[in-house]
């Protein structure tokens, strides 16, 4: 009997995540709002909702109830090191840059063979402006965890942001290398040429 409830349940909230994804569809998401929460409500231990409700949050730019929905997140689900990176990112978008930081060297230290972390910190670092040589090293160890185009970028940017042009140019080639048509590593590899 609990059993079908719960099963019930489930397929009610799943009913109201396809309402609001419905309404999210035709540019009405904040008329979806309240099937989106209610599908929350229903599935409380469902952290993809949360996922969901936060999105909502950020893209409607309520950083604050973001924040608190992630956090939420995390309770549930401690060891997913992207709701701790959500929380970092709401964080900074709040410009509370001391508690961001505290998160991203968390993930660092709970995770330290997935580059997220590092990409965070280093993103955080160069926003702010603030501890800038050890940027290079944090982008060096997220490429060597991630070697993705975005983290030859961000490699790119904090050995130029250092005045390391050589090496700036070498991960700018190797970005483009992975993602040879993106716009933007294309003007960056301009930038770096003239500097040389």
């Amino acid at each position: 009997m609990l059993d079908d409830l719960s099963h019930y349940l489930t397929r009610l909230s799943q009913h109201y995540l396809m309402v609001y994804h419905i309404y999210k569809n035709v540019g009405q998401k904040d008329r979806g709002l309240s099937h989106l929460e209610r599908a929350v409500q229903l599935d409380p231990g469902n952290t993809g909702y949360l996922e969901a409700l936060g999105v909502h949050f950020v893209s409607s730019r309520q950083y604050s109830r973001a924040l608190a929905v992630y956090q939420r997140a995390r309770r549930i689900d401690p060891d997913q090191p992207m709701f701790a990176a959500n929380i970092g990112r709401m964080h900074t978008r709040l410009r509370q840059y001391g508690p961001a930081e505290q998160v991203y060297q968390q993930i660092v230290r709970e995770h330290p063979n997935n580059g997220l972390g590092y990409v965070e910190l280093v993103r955080l670092y160069l926003k702010t402006q603030r501890n800038l040589p050890r940027t290079v090293g944090l982008a060096r160890k997220a490429v060597a965890l991630q070697p993705h185009a975005t983290n030859y970028h961000l490699l790119c940017w904090a050995l130029d942001v250092n005045g390391h042009y050589p090496e700036a140019l070498q991960a700018i080639q190797k970005a483009l290398a992975l993602a040879p048509h993106h716009g933007t590593y294309q003007k960056l590899h301009e930038i770096i040429m003239q500097k040389m």
